[in-house]
């Protein structure tokens, strides 16, 4: 047994949240720090990954707003050329019963 290990039944000193499972060297600094750099470690994995869905919502939803108002677009102008349309098409028509 090694001189950081103890063989009595005390509870590791660690926050339970960041308690090496099992605990083989109660009271070690190193291993509590070693934990808890995991678990920041795993904290600031997890963000990163909230961030980047957030950002990839984010531009799907712009991607999808861009496309909505270019479709919007479309159909007005769709709307303009069908009114040009029938205008030329009144004109022709006076034209002609001249």
């Amino acid at each position: 047994m090694s001189k950081n290990q103890t063989t009595d039944t005390r509870n590791c000193t660690c926050h339970p949240r960041e308690a090496p499972n099992p605990c083989q060297h109660k009271y070690a600094l190193s291993e509590c720090l070693t934990a808890a750099a995991q678990t920041t470690q795993e904290l600031v994995d997890l963000i990163s990954l909230a961030i980047q869905e957030v950002d990839d919502q984010h531009r799907a939803y712009a991607a999808q707003k861009a496309l909505n108002e270019l479709v919007s677009y479309t159909y007005r102008l769709e709307g303009m050329i069908q009114e040009k349309n029938a205008k030329l098409i009144r004109v022709r028509e006076a034209i002609s019963y001249d």
